[in-house]
């Protein structure tokens, strides 16, 4: 098993070799994939948690759940980290990786790295510690079994759907998206997904409008619908699937929720119950702690 001290050293000379070559004009975005890169080396099964303290939560949580990486050669999990865990960082989190680094304290406005150029000029005067310790597999994207659906960036080939306006007044779109599917969608969302799920999987048949959601778990109706907009965004994306409205606009509330209709002046929808299945076993081996839920009269 490989140190994670050794690891975080990488990270440094790995850091400071990039930013010498990008001549100190070093994105966030390509400083966040350097320095996540080596944290696949780590035996995350049998490494306790006091030691991984070297390590980004939110590096670890990825590579915990995708041992597929260790396969990888150091090139493929580059690619990984760009397609399948930087679209699915918040702002806020891109930063965090990198500002506890003392190379890299800030973030500029533009997006550029502010380092240290004492820790940068000493690192790139000292032998890179790099061992070729990866794997020989290139990248290849998450294909589930028992699906030929592969989950892959949106493209021209996206399948599209239409939302469509049943007898009993409710509008839906049929996607047959199974639970497994639901669950590697969720599965590396972004928090704030994660915290809207919570609620949703205690309301009653899942079926609520966001004004009743907010009244239950006392999070504000325009964050439920950014957070689920946000999901429905992540899934067809992932799945390579668009949803349309009769009149041609692009949809994704209806991704995440089976049907929805207007009663009594607000909108309630209801999700679907493969997604409700993959949040309730993603909750149950993450030990979610679930906000508490009033009761409506």
């Amino acid at each position: 098993m490989i140190d994670v001290k050794f690891v975080n050293n990488r990270i440094y000379f790995d850091l400071a070799a990039a930013i010498k070559e990008a001549e100190g004009q070093l994105k966030i975005e390509d400083a966040l994939v350097i320095a996540a890169t080596p944290c696949v080396l780590v035996d995350y099964a049998s490494t306790p948690d006091s030691e991984l303290k070297y390590i980004s939560r939110a590096m670890r949580r990825f590579f915990k759940r995708n041992p597929r990486y260790t396969k990888f050669t150091k090139a493929a999990v580059m690619e990984g980290l760009r397609q399948e865990w930087l679209p699915n960082l918040e702002e806020e989190d891109k930063k965090g990786p990198l500002t506890d680094l003392p190379i890299t304290p800030a973030v500029d406005v533009e997006g550029y790295v502010i380092y240290s150029p004492t820790w940068v000029e000493n690192l790139n005067a000292k032998p890179n510690p790099d061992q070729n310790q990866y794997g020989k597999q290139e990248f290849t994207r998450v294909n589930l079994s028992g699906t030929e659906r592969k989950f892959r960036p949106g493209s021209a080939t996206a399948k599209k759907y239409c939302s469509r306006q049943d007898e009993e007044g409710f509008w839906g779109v049929d996607l047959d998206i199974t639970a497994d599917e639901w669950y590697e969608i969720i599965k590396d969302a972004s928090p704030l997904v994660h915290e809207y799920l919570k609620c949703y999987i205690q309301v009653p048949d899942g079926y609520a409008s966001t004004a009743q959601v907010e009244k239950m778990f006392d999070i504000p109706a325009g964050c439920i619908n950014a957070r689920n907009t946000a999901l429905g965004k992540r899934a067809q994306r992932m799945l390579d699937i668009e949803v349309y409205d009769p009149d041609g606009n692009r949809r994704f509330w209806s991704t995440p929720m089976l049907k929805g209709r207007t009663e009594g002046g607000l909108f309630r929808w209801v999700m679907r119950p493969e997604l409700v299945e993959a949040a309730k076993r993603l909750a149950k081996e993450e030990n979610w702690e679930l906000p508490r839920r009033v009761d409506l009269e």
